[in-house]
């Protein structure tokens, strides 16, 4: 870009560049924007009035930045002989000209700056994300396999702050702990997470504008601390919080949209705000390479056919599997709008072991091997969703239990779901994964009525108990095959669950061990499936 040259009026004297005059300040300010080699001296029509006026002595603590701005200043200063004449026009003329500089340099600095900045950031390809290939995952155009963490609280601990105006700079204690944590995932060898990223049970984050500058100054914040330490994220973006009905609501008002309206239906209220949501939020970081995948919301699977009948829990209208499989394709719809290149994933659970029959009103019962997969097409199979995300927690008891035709049990582990995926044409990941303490503490963060094998721990700090049914938990994953699974999880910082015996992260600080048999599995499962 050829900018024209600025004029710049200083009045020459022996302080000019010898210091302690307001001239100095003025060479500074110029010396660090322009960085000029020379100043040429003219007189007050413009003339040459003399050799030109090294600056060498002026702004050397100002490191030169000739490439931002190539822009060559001339000098006027006024006659001495004149001096007495014309004082207060020459005054009024420097400030001027000055504000006039200033201006100019500023806006030229700026479109400078963005169109190098346009210039360095080319467009991403599908090598830049996630992509499949032959039913395989490939990243930076290379396979792609990994047992990694949820880091589930790295948005929601720098949200909380920045909704509170707090400034998120480096001496910010949310930053510096969450920094660590990616840190530390990085060093252990993993390159993507998965993260919550926006707030949960609430929709007033995106509504009201206060909270939405918050919302988005966190979030640049989050990618820009993983971009620093080398950490992807799968987004998940909490479609499902965007009813008028937040989750925390005891009673609510009959007259509201509830869930059923936000999923079920297209032209309701709550679908268009959350239509406005993802607009801004897909476009604003769809030319990042921080985010490889984008996940609609959480678990909205457990929330479908509650209440056979009715389908009103807790004075709550409820989805159908159906209304929920129709809403995964609008909003992958909705998302490609902006953003073509992303696989989108559902955001899990397991559906539960009596989906098809609590849709068809059947009750309880549950499932055969062939109605559970016709579940599975209703929810995942026949949508516009790129990859079914389950959530597994049913290490103990190696898989949740439906039955076979003739009545007899069938597991559903991590290798009938890969089988349940290539019936449904889907390829499946587990976005929630691990063999986390059962409590029998009723006040516990997992409690549990159900008798447990032998040798299952109530915590973490069970370390003897714990280490070998980690180890079974990895070994499952990699003998299954499953491509990518996130581990519940990875430094939990939520100020409640710190003294619980039953808390369910696991940390370098905390427990080495456990952390240290997931990062030795992910070497192994990409030793199997990464080969060219």
């Amino acid at each position: 870009m050829k900018l024209p040259n600025i004029l710049v009026l200083i009045q020459r004297s022996p302080g000019i560049f010898s210091g302690g005059s307001r001239g100095m300040g003025i060479l500074r300010m110029r010396h660090a924007i322009l960085t000029p080699s020379r100043v040429e001296s003219t007189d007050a029509c413009g003339r040459s009035g003399g050799p030109p006026l090294p600056v060498p002595m002026v702004g050397r603590d100002v490191p030169a930045r000739r490439d931002i701005l190539p822009v060559r200043p001339c000098v006027w200063y006024n006659n001495p002989a004149r001096h007495g004449q014309d004082a207060h026009a020459t005054r009024y003329l420097l400030h001027v000209i000055l504000m006039s500089f200033f201006r100019a340099a500023v806006c030229a600095l700026l479109a400078a700056l963005a169109g190098s900045a346009s210039a360095q950031q080319p467009a991403l390809t599908r090598d830049d994300v996630l992509s499949l290939k032959d039913g395989r995952f490939f990243l930076d155009g290379k396979p792609f396999a990994e047992i990694s963490f949820n880091k589930f609280d790295l948005f929601w601990d720098l949200w909380a702050d920045a909704v509170k105006g707090k400034d998120l700079d480096d001496g910010n204690e949310a930053v510096i702990r969450q920094d660590r944590a990616l840190k530390d995932l990085h060093d252990l060898g993993f390159r993507t997470i998965r993260i919550f990223a926006s707030p949960w049970g609430e929709r007033e984050f995106y509504e009201d504008p206060q909270k939405r500058e918050a919302f988005f100054q966190a979030l640049d914040k989050t990618y820009d601390l993983c971009d620093q330490n080398g950490i992807r994220v799968y987004a998940s973006l909490g479609c499902g919080e965007f009813s008028e009905i937040p989750a925390i609501e005891k009673k609510p008002d009959p007259d509201a949209e509830h869930l059923r309206e936000l999923v079920a239906d297209p032209q309701s209220r709550s679908r268009q705000l959350l239509y406005e949501y993802l607009d801004a939020v897909v476009s604003r970081y769809k030319d990042r390479k921080t985010v490889v995948m984008w996940e609609v919301t959480n678990e909205l699977t457990n929330q479908a056919d509650i209440m056979p009948g009715t389908r009103i829990a807790k004075e709550r209208r409820m989805p159908t599997l159906k209304d929920i499989g129709s809403f995964y394709s609008d909003v992958t719809a909705r998302i490609k709008a902006s953003d073509p290149l992303r696989l989108v994933g559902n955001g899990g659970s397991h559906l539960r072991e009596s989906a098809w029959n609590l849709y068809s009103g059947k009750g309880w019962k549950k499932d055969t091997m062939d109605e559970h997969v016709g579940a599975y097409k209703l929810a995942l199979g026949d949508t516009a969703i790129d990859v079914a995300d389950i959530h597994y927690y049913a290490v103990p008891t190696d898989g949740f239990i439906i039955q076979d035709n003739s009545g007899g049990e069938v597991r559903l582990n991590p290798a009938a779901y890969m089988k349940i995926g290539q019936q449904i044409g889907k390829p499946v990941i587990f976005g929630e994964y691990g063999p986390i303490p059962h409590v029998s503490d009723p006040d516990a963060i997992e409690h549990t009525d159900k008798p447990l094998p032998p040798g299952w721990f109530e915590s973490y700090e069970e370390k003897d108990l714990a280490i070998p049914w980690f180890q079974k938990a990895v070994d499952d994953i990699i003998e299954a095959g499953i491509p990518i699974t996130y581990w519940w999880c990875y430094q939990s910082d939520r100020k409640y669950e710190k003294d619980k015996p039953g808390r369910f992260d696991v940390s370098l600080d905390l427990n080495p061990e456990l952390v240290n048999i997931i990062a030795e599995g992910n070497r192994r499962l990409q030793e199997k499936l990464c080969k060219p």
